[in-house]
């Protein structure tokens, strides 16, 4: 008999991790801000541009 965590568990840890992964990545693009919304302008930019000309 195998003694596997019920598939809840599982799913509950793997949601954990997740919540705590994006926590991390919001404090990390809080502190990079500024260069990440220049970046995800320009791409904003390129996109609108590829759109219009498509």
């Amino acid at each position: 008999m195998s003694t596997r965590p019920p598939f809840s568990t599982i799913m509950d840890l793997l949601f954990g991790c997740l919540e705590r992964f994006s926590n991390a990545a919001m404090a990390l693009s809080c502190v990079d801000g500024s260069r990440e919304h220049n970046r995800l302008r320009r791409c904003g930019t390129v996109l609108a541009f590829t759109k219009a000309h498509r």
